[in-house]
């Protein structure tokens, strides 16, 4: 299988999109209310991720799925949904810092795979590549030093920041020469200082209806549109499934776009400020719907990677 990629907006011919169970992994439940909730979740998050791939497909993208056990065992194994945690694809190189089988039929047709680590590491998102320069932002000192002598040798000119979370909710190169981004960017006027940047807005609350207890009762982490936060549905989030959830309070999803040619890019946002500055821009945002963003606490970059690029010319 060919892979190449040196950024993130060239034309996007291949990619991983990830999965979550079938609705059927909570049959075992007892709780009527929280069974019915949690696959109606899961229903409706196949559902988006069946929409994403048809119109990935029809940009002419190759979309790989993960492979997933629809039967619970026992153990609430989180489902692999985000694949861009763990993979990183520069130019013929995967690097894979993750330790899920659901990826090895994909991964056995891949010439250059490199486990660069011998634990679990979820923060590939925060190596942004940009041709001939790369940003790598909070990563800790055993991947900082890694990465940073990978790139070195490559003759990339290396970035560092330390920015907290994923780099990918905080900004996204839009192409060359433009950022997205909530918030300032960089702390130095004299890094991409010809770079432009366009301010992205704040999530909107409104459909959370219950939003003193999302803060209180959920402690901002997760929340599902049209659902109070009842002492039931949260015990069972924090005693079961709390790695399934992440911070969502935080996490400025508008960002979690993809790029799918220079021209093109996929986006879950309706804000109408949003599309006209990506129109702008001369971008076409391409909507999708992903409904249950706020419970998995990811936009679209975080459950696509991608796997091959066009070469720049």
């Amino acid at each position: 299988m060919k892979i190449w990629a040196t950024n993130g907006w060239n034309k996007l011919n291949s990619c991983i999109l990830g999965d979550v169970y079938a609705p059927e992994y909570f049959n075992h439940l007892t709780n009527g209310k929280v069974k019915d909730i949690m696959k109606r979740v899961l229903h409706e998050t196949k559902e988006d991720l069946e929409h994403i791939e048809t119109t990935l497909k029809s940009f002419d993208i190759n979309v790989l799925r993960p492979m997933l056990n629809n039967k619970f065992t026992g153990s609430y194994h989180s489902p692999p949904l985000q694949p861009r945690d763990t993979h990183l694809v520069y130019e013929d190189t995967l690097f894979y810092t993750g330790d899920s089988n659901a990826y090895d039929h994909i991964h056995d047709n891949i010439n250059k795979l490199i486990k660069p680590f011998a634990y679990e590491w979820e923060d590939c998102p925060s190596i942004t590549r940009l041709d001939s320069d790369v940003i790598l932002d909070g990563l800790d000192p055993i991947a900082y030093k890694y990465f940073k002598n990978y790139f070195t040798d490559k003759k990339i000119s290396v970035h560092t920041l330390f920015n907290k979370g994923h780099s990918d909710g905080i900004y996204q190169p839009l192409g060359p020469g433009v950022w997205m981004s909530h918030g300032p960017v960089f702390h130095s006027n004299t890094q991409f200082e010809d770079w432009q940047t366009i301010s992205v807005e704040e999530n909107d609350w409104t459909q959370y209806h219950d939003f003193i207890n999302f803060k209180n009762k959920a402690k901002s982490k997760w929340a599902i549109p049209g659902e109070e936060f009842t002492d039931e549905m949260i015990n069972f989030v924090e005693t079961y499934i709390n790695k399934w959830v992440g911070y969502c309070e935080e996490t400025i999803f508008d960002l979690g776009f993809v790029m799918m040619s220079p021209t093109d890019a996929l986006v879950i946002s309706k804000n109408q400020k949003y599309e006209d500055t990506m129109y702008s821009y001369g971008v076409t945002p391409h909507y999708v719907p992903w409904r249950h963003r706020t419970f998995w606490d990811c936009g679209l970059h975080c459950i696509i990677t991608d796997l091959e690029r066009d070469v720049l010319s």
